[in-house]
């Protein structure tokens, strides 16, 4: 997922479902047990969409 996912922010780093792919990329991290790395792309994720209505999912 995560090889998947970083493919599509090469091709698409500015698309219509960047928010989407970087939750998702997130969601794989966490899912893999990589808590550091989780936890970096939702601190990437929360400077980069503020006002998303995901962040509540990220934690504090």
């Amino acid at each position: 997922a995560l090889a998947a996912l970083a493919e599509h922010a090469r091709v698409f780093p500015a698309g219509q479902l960047a928010e989407e792919r970087d939750l998702l990329r997130y969601r794989a991290l966490r899912a893999s047990g990589d808590a550091a790395a989780a936890q970096k792309a939702a601190a990437a994720f929360r400077e980069r969409y503020p006002k998303s209505i995901h962040g509540a999912e990220l934690g504090p």
